[in-house]
C-alpha cells in the first residue's frame, strides 16, 4: 500500500491510495466512492480485487468525507466528474469501477473515451428518484428559491446548489442517465441489485438498453439482493463483489465470472485490514 496526494487543477489535491495485486497483474483499477464513503471503507472491495489479479487506486473526492480538499457543503456532482478524470489521467486505469452516487458521475466521464471500461455497482441513474427514496422529501421538484439552504443526506449536509448543479448538468432524472448511457465509448457492466430498495433495477435495465442499442458492449449483472449501503452488510456485500470482480475478469481477462473468482472470507478480510493498519498510522 502506497500514499498519494495529487494537484488537482482546479485547486487543492485529491488523496488516493494504491493497492498492488496480489499476483501477478491482470490490470489496474480506479475505485469510486458512494456518498459518505472514504478509502477506508473502500478496503473490501479493494482486497477482493487485489486477491484477483487487480492493482487498485482508491481514492477520497474533495468536498466530501475523506482526506482531499474542500468541505462537504461544497460537493457537486459536477466536481465529482472532474475528481474522476483527474485521478483517470494520474493512474490511467484500464478500468473504472464506481459505486452508487460516483456511477451517475462516471457514466457521464466515461463518454469521453478517457478509460477502455467501466464496471458501475448499486448505480444510481436518477438522481432525483433515490434521493426522494433515501430522504422522503423531492429536493428536485423544489424552485430553488423554497429549497432549504442545506440538503441533508445520508447524514451529511449539503448546500442546496447540489440540486442545482445536478439539474444544470443533466445528472438529476433518468433520461439523462439515458442520454449519457448512448454516449458510452467504453465497455459497460452495471451490477445493480434486484430489490434495491433506492435504486429501481428497471431503470438500471433501460440505461443498460439505451447503451447497448448504441453499439456499446453492455453487460447487466443482476445481485439478488435488497440492500444498497454495501458497507453495512458485509455479507450482501461480498455477493455485489464477487459480481463486481467477476465483470472486471470477464472483460479484461476473458475469465467466466463463475468460475475465475477468488472471493476471501470475512476472516481473512479482517485480518487483513489488521496488517494493513498496522504497517502505517494512515487510515486504509
Amino acid at each position: 500500500m502506497s500514499e498519494a496526494f495529487i494537484e488537482h487543477p482546479s485547486g487543492g489535491v485529491l488523496a488516493a491510495v494504491v493497492d498492488e495485486a496480489d499476483s501477478e497483474t491482470r490490470g489496474r483499477v480506479v475505485l469510486a466512492p458512494a456518498l459518505g464513503m472514504t478509502t477506508h471503507e473502500l478496503y473490501m472491495p479493494t482486497h477482493v480485487l487485489n486477491r484477483n489479479g487487480f492493482k487498485v487506486v482508491r481514492f477520497d473526492p474533495r468536498h466530501h468525507v475523506g482526506r482531499s480538499s474542500g468541505e462537504m457543503s461544497e460537493f457537486r456532482l459536477s466536481s465529482l466528474a472532474e475528481d474522476l478524470r483527474v485521478i483517470i489521467e494520474w493512474a490511467k486505469p484500464d478500468l473504472l469501477v464506481a459505486f452508487s452516487l460516483a456511477a451517475r458521475a462516471a457514466l457521464r466521464v466515461i463518454s469521453d473515451g478517457t478509460v477502455a471500461h467501466a464496471v458501475l455497482v448499486t448505480p444510481v441513474v436518477d438522481v432525483a428518484s433515490s434521493t426522494v427514496a433515501v430522504t422522503g422529501v423531492d429536493y428536485f421538484d423544489m424552485p430553488l428559491a423554497r429549497m432549504p439552504e442545506s440538503v441533508e443526506l445520508l447524514g451529511l449536509s449539503m448546500s442546496r446548489e447540489f440540486v442545482s448543479d445536478a439539474r444544470e448538468h443533466g445528472y438529476d432524472d433518468l433520461g439523462g442517465s439515458k442520454a449519457d448511457g448512448s454516449a458510452v465509448r467504453s465497455s459497460l457492466s452495471l451490477v445493480t441489485g434486484a430489490h434495491d430498495p433506492w435504486v429501481s433495477h428497471d431503470d438500471v435495465r433501460l440505461v443498460a438498453e439505451s447503451a447497448a442499442g448504441a453499439g456499446v458492449p453492455t453487460a447487466l449483472v443482476t445481485v439478488p439482493a435488497a440492500t444498497h449501503e454495501l458497507y453495512r452488510h458485509p455479507v450482501l456485500a461480498m455477493r455485489y463483489f464477487k459480481a463486481m470482480t467477476g465483470a472486471c475478469l470477464r472483460t479484461l481477462s476473458g475469465v467466466s465470472t463463475a468460475a475465475g473468482v477468488s472471493i476471501p472470507t470475512l476472516a481473512d478480510v479482517i485480518q487483513s485490514v489488521a496488517v494493513m493498519r498496522s504497517r502505517s498510522k494512515a487510515p486504509v
